[in-house]
This record gives C-alpha cells, structure tokens and sequence, in this order.
C-alpha cells in the first residue's frame, strides 16, 4: 500500500482503501459476531456518524456498490441533525436496506448527571428508538468522543457489541480518521509488508467527497448547507405567519394603535406576498 494514499480524502482514494485492506480478509460487521467464530483475517468498516446524514448515506451507497457492508453509529442527541425530523428518519432503513449494519452512538457528555442505571435506561430506550427507525434490532454501540469522556458505561456489559471494547480496539488493529487525519502509526501500519490480520477500520463520512477537501473546508461546506436549509425553514415560517388569520388581525391592531411596526418577520412576510 502506498503511503501517498493517505494523502486524499476522495471518493476514489476510499474505493482504493477498502480495496487493499479487504484483500485475503473477511468483511463483517459487529453485528456479524453473534456467535460465530471469528475468522483469522477480517476487516470491519465502521462510521460514526457525528455530523452529516446526507455524506453517510452518499458513502452507504458506494460501499453498497463495492460490496462492502459497513456499522452505522447514529446519534439521537446530534447538534447538527435529528433522526425524527422529516429529512432524516428515513436514513437508518435506507442503510439497512443497503446490507449495512445500524448501530447507536451515544453521548454521555450531554446527560444531566444521573444514577448509572438511569443512564443505562436512557441509552436502552436510544436503542430501541433506533430499531424501530431502522427495521432491524440494534446489536452494537460506540461512545460519542471517548477522549473527552472516558467513562464508558457499557463497557464490559453482555448487552450490546461495543465498538470500543478491548476485542475491537486492543486485541485487533484499530485505525481510525478521525478529525480527518491519519495518524503515522496507522499509515505505517498500513503500508508495511505484513499489515495486521483482523482490522476494526473507523470512518467518519464528512470528510470524504468526490474531489478531495481539507476538515475546515467540508465543515464549512456542511455548515453553509445547514445554514441555507435553516433560511428556507424561516420563509416556511414567515409565510405561514402571513396566511394566519389571527396574525394579521393582531398587525392590524397594532398599526391602528399606531403601536410601531408589525413583530419583526410578520413584515417580512407582508411584503412577500
């Protein structure tokens, strides 16, 4: 493997990737270890999806393309997407129905402080949420950024495969992009003529694209789309305003009072129509 590849965060670069590190392994999923033995060579492909349902589900479907089944860790607390709102809850069937696996990402960091069991409740009902989002039973879970929150309290736990339990992290290879780099000890892992056997693969799908892009630029880019979703949603808003019949019987009180101009929007909306 050559370590120029390292160097692009492409669409292609990815297919290369998998493509060499799947060679002589058996692809699975976490959820694949139900059970069965493991094979004495294999690699997992695992996303944890922090920011970009849209970049997931473009990744989804050119790992589906090459034939390669990966774990999906969604978040149910996300600052930046919510898995019930209507351009989102279709996204973990979509991934099922691609052969991949859904699995949950939880935040601890976020959780007013509580009793462990009460926490555990809290992530069994994310669980079951997600199972219902996705159609299939949720096997597996990862911790949302574990260096700045160490206390995982799954760990160890019979319920669900823990993406970061010693089995994936420390008794296998573990290689990771995360805030999109690779760090040297991976690459040189990597690129050395006998690369380890059985590899836990992580992901993160905004930094990956058609065209390479630096971490700043796809935040930026992903940031400028939120934003112009967020001004579509205020002329929703506003126009609905317009059309309210009490809305514009209270502006129109209000300019007879002569009180000052109508609440701030509800001009807005006037004049758009």
């Amino acid at each position: 493997m050559d370590e120029r590849l390292f160097a692009s965060f492409s669409y292609d670069s990815y297919a290369r990737l998998l493509d060499q590190m799947g060679q002589g392994r058996v692809n699975l999923r976490f959820s694949d270890f139900d059970g069965e033995p493991e094979p004495p060579r294999y690699l997992i492909v695992r996303h944890d999806i922090d920011y970009s349902p849209a970049a997931a589900l473009a990744m989804a479907r050119l790992e589906a393309r090459l034939g390669i089944k990966a774990s999906y860790f969604l978040l149910l607390t996300s600052e930046y997407y919510n898995l019930l709102s209507e351009p989102h809850r279709a996204l973990p069937g979509a991934l099922t129905g691609l052969g991949h696996e859904v699995g949950l990402h939880y935040d601890l960091a976020i959780r007013p402080p509580a009793p462990p069991k009460d926490v555990l409740q809290q992530i069994a009902g994310e669980a079951s949420l997600l199972s219902q989002l996705s159609g299939q039973p949720v096997r597996s879970v990862s911790l949302h950024n574990p260096s700045l929150d160490g206390r995982d309290l799954l760990r160890g736990r019979p319920e669900y495969h823990n993406a970061y339990s010693d089995r994936f992290t420390k008794d296998i290879a573990y290689f990771s992009d995360s805030a999109g780099a690779w760090r040297d000890q991976s690459v040189a892992a990597l690129i050395s003529e006998q690369p380890p056997p059985r590899i836990q693969l992580l992901i993160h799908p905004l930094f990956w694209g058609h065209q390479h892009q630096d971490r700043v630029g796809r935040l930026d880019g992903l940031l400028g789309d939120m934003g112009r979703e967020l001004g579509l949603k205020r002329q929703k808003a506003l126009d609905l305003w317009a059309a309210h019949e009490g809305a514009r019987q209270h502006d129109r009180r209000l300019r007879r009072q002569g009180a000052g101009p109508a609440p701030a929007g509800a001009q807005d909306a006037a004049n758009h129509h």
